[in-house]
């Protein structure tokens, strides 16, 4: 390819960049060039093929500027968008760019903030109605103190104090509080060490509280408590309750104030650190869950129970919130998988399986009953889900019932007589003995319902197996004669993998072959070459002398020509062969 001229290379940037001059000429598309930009005068070096593709006008930096301007949305544009992403949100100041912050409104509950547009667009709304910086046990603590000391003495998410966020702060006790799930902390602890250290320099005593840390080893002291539990998961939040009146107390503050106050408390943390609105919840499930659920009860976090109804069958239960938008859980009763009491089983039961009697009260579905039969008198435990079933029986009735140490050696002897059991006889039917073949001497576990169901050693099962799989020499004969006529065998059939000796009758040609492979279609190695040779014989025709040969081969040898140069002339890689022109011909033109 011919090298690329100077004159060349400046047409192509001029129809690409106009606003790029050269100052050097161009002596390959690597070779460092001097160039000028006509937008702001630099000059500046670079390699040739980088400026053919660069996007925009004029030089690096003036392109960035000109790309920025034209991917810049415009204020409608952004606002078309915003009403998609964040319909809740109002803006209260242009729009200028992505990363410039404007000044919005929340039309749920009127508080403003300023942010970011890029932010407001992947769907972050109202810090206020979201709380995404905060949780339920900071504002459990944070409430709780302020109702002991007065709402102005307590400061929440300080940052003018040791120049850092604290997230509860005391002034009049110089005293500070952090709280944090562990697997989040876990990765930041050298920032909350700095922050200790601070708040010590500043005559601050700061107390730190790691919640959720069930494995690591972190240092403790009365500085620093850690708990194994989700603090915000626990019933009547005990823990909690009692470190606030503990510090209470520590600080000649009265906690007996807080005793009736702790319901509210309670109530009002949930509202300030729940992400979601009762409506809001209500809402995603509506577009997440699949099932006709109406949400009926009040939306506190995730994980607390929330009342809601079946429409179509107006069943009433209390799941998490998680597993209706992150499992798309349904009705229990719909599906069949919801707690019974105790009467309704019993009936259920007695309209499934109405020879049973229930010695137990039932529970929940994974914990066995004990029951008994009617018929007979039998008591065994059996799973409820079982018990519901029609085609139930009793286990003594059926003949499956577990049998007694002496029962099952009996009935061994008699099924099983080639195994000797090296273990005694297990809890239940379903856990593995050690066993021994007195056949072959292997060893092998398996259960007694398998056992005495007539099932023995595996190694002595497959080996019978493989023995009723063999064929034997007559059969084999005869399906190679139905398959291959032409093929004799020539030594006796042992196996499908073990080659025999083999004739063919057309040709005389001997070989050996596995039994697998000629049953599969596989013949003479001699005739299949033959007959793929002259199936991809082809006859040449010399136009010149107008002479047709069967093949090539005849062709060179009739010519004193090579194959391989009459097969160039033929496929059109050579114009003449000898001085003649050839070709290939079908049969039908002959």
């Amino acid at each position: 390819m011919a090298k690329k001229t100077n004159e060349k290379f400046v047409e192509e940037l001029h129809n690409i960049n106009p606003f790029i001059i050269p100052l050097t000429v161009y002596d390959g598309a690597h070779k460092v060039m001097k160039f000028r930009c006509s937008i702001c005068g630099q000059e500046y070096e670079a390699k040739p093929y980088r400026e053919l593709l660069r996007i925009g006008n004029g030089c690096r930096k003036c392109s960035y500027l000109s790309a920025g301007k034209i991917r810049r949305k415009d204020s409608g544009t952004f606002a078309q968008e915003l009403k998609v992403k964040n319909p809740n949100v109002t803006l209260l100041t242009p729009y200028i760019t992505n990363k410039q912050k404007v000044k919005c409104k929340c039309n749920l509950c009127n508080h403003i903030w300023e942010t970011t547009p890029d932010k407001l667009l992947q769907g972050i709304g109202c810090p206020n109605c979201y709380h995404s910086a905060t949780s339920f046990i900071e504002q459990f603590i944070y409430l709780s103190l302020r109702e002991a000391l007065g709402e102005t003495t307590v400061l929440s998410r300080n940052k003018t104090v040791i120049g850092r966020e604290l997230d509860i702060y005391i002034p009049s006790l110089k005293l500070a509080i952090e709280y944090g799930s562990w697997y989040w902390h876990k990765k930041r602890v050298k920032k909350d060490n700095e922050k200790r250290e601070l708040c010590c320099a500043n005559g601050i005593r700061l107390i730190s509280i790691y919640d959720s840390c069930k494995n690591d080893v972190i240092e403790t002291n009365t500085d620093v408590l850690v708990f194994k539990q989700d603090l915000s998961q626990e019933k009547d939040y005990t823990t909690i309750k009692q470190f606030v009146a503990t510090l209470c107390n520590e600080n000649g503050l009265n906690s007996s104030v807080l005793e009736d106050k702790w319901d509210d408390i309670i109530n009002l943390a949930y509202q300030q650190s729940r992400r979601l609105t009762t409506e809001g919840f209500a809402k995603l499930v509506k577009e997440k869950n699949t099932h006709n659920i109406e949400i009926i009860g009040e939306y506190k976090s995730s994980y607390d129970p929330i009342r809601c109804r079946c429409m179509d069958c107006g069943y009433e239960w209390s799941p998490r919130p998680n597993n209706l938008l992150n499992e798309n859980a349904g009705c229990p009763q719909c599906s069949g998988n919801r707690h019974y009491t105790n009467a309704e089983f019993t009936s259920m039961v007695a309209l499934a399986n109405p020879n049973f009697e229930l010695l137990e009260p039932f529970k929940r579905n994974d914990k066995s009953i004990l029951c008994r039969c009617k018929k007979c008198g039998y008591r065994w435990k059996a799973s409820p889900v079982n018990l519901l079933e029609k085609r139930a029986g009793c286990p003594k009735c059926t003949g499956h019932k577990k049998y007694t140490t002496d029962e099952f050696y009996e009935k061994m002897r008699l099924i099983n007589p080639n195994v000797t059991l090296l273990e005694p006889y297990p809890v239940n039917n379903k856990t593995k003995i050690l066993c021994l073949c007195n056949n072959c001497g292997n060893r092998f576990s398996m259960r007694p319902n398998n056992l005495l169901s007539g099932q023995g050693c595996p190694v002595c099962g497959a080996k019978n197996a493989s023995q009723k799989r063999i064929k034997s020499d007559e059969d084999f004969r005869k399906e190679l004669a139905l398959l291959s006529p032409d093929i004799i065998a020539k030594s006796p059939y042992i196996n499908s993998k073990y080659k025999i000796e083999c004739q063919c009758k057309v040709c005389g040609n001997k070989w050996k072959a596995t039994p697998n492979s000629l049953l599969r279609g596989y013949g003479c190695p001699v005739c299949s070459r033959k007959k793929a040779s002259e199936k991809n014989k082809r006859k040449v025709l010399c136009i010149e002398t107008n002479s047709v040969y069967e093949s090539l081969k005849e062709a060179a040898l009739q010519s004193g020509l090579s194959k391989s140069v009459i097969s160039m002339c033929c496929t059109g890689k050579r114009d003449t062969a000898g001085g003649l022109h050839w070709k290939y011909i079908e049969q039908k033109e002959i």
